[in-house]
C-alpha cells in the first residue's frame, strides 16, 4: 500500500512481524537538505526522496507513526490497513 501527501510519502508492506513502514521525505529545493543533497552529489538538478523511517509495527501504531510524520490517513485508509495487518 503506498500513501502520498504533499513531499511525504509512505510505503507499507505486510511481513512476519506486522507492517513495514518506510517513510520517505522530499527536501524543499530552497532547503539545507536539498543544499547537503547537492554537496553530495552535484549532478542532481533537483530534489530527491530521502527514506526518513523504516520499521516493523502494527497496524495502529502505524497510523500513529504516520500521523506524527505528517500523513494524514481517511477512515478507509486506516481500515484497510487494518485489513492489509491479517
Amino acid at each position: 500500500m503506498q500513501i502520498e501527501q504533499g513531499r511525504v510519502q509512505a510505503t507499507i508492506t505486510p511481513c512476519r512481524g506486522g507492517l513495514l513502514v518506510v517513510v520517505e521525505r522530499t527536501p524543499h529545493p530552497g532547503s539545507s537538505d536539498f543544499g547537503r543533497q547537492h554537496a553530495r552529489h552535484p549532478w542532481l538538478t533537483g530534489p530527491q526522496p530521502e527514506e526518513v523511517l523504516r520499521r516493523v509495527v502494527t497496524a495502529e501504531e502505524a497510523i500513529r507513526l504516520l500521523f506524527r510524520e505528517g500523513l494524514r490517513l481517511s477512515l478507509a485508509e486506516q481500515d484497510a490497513l487494518t485489513h492489509l495487518e491479517r
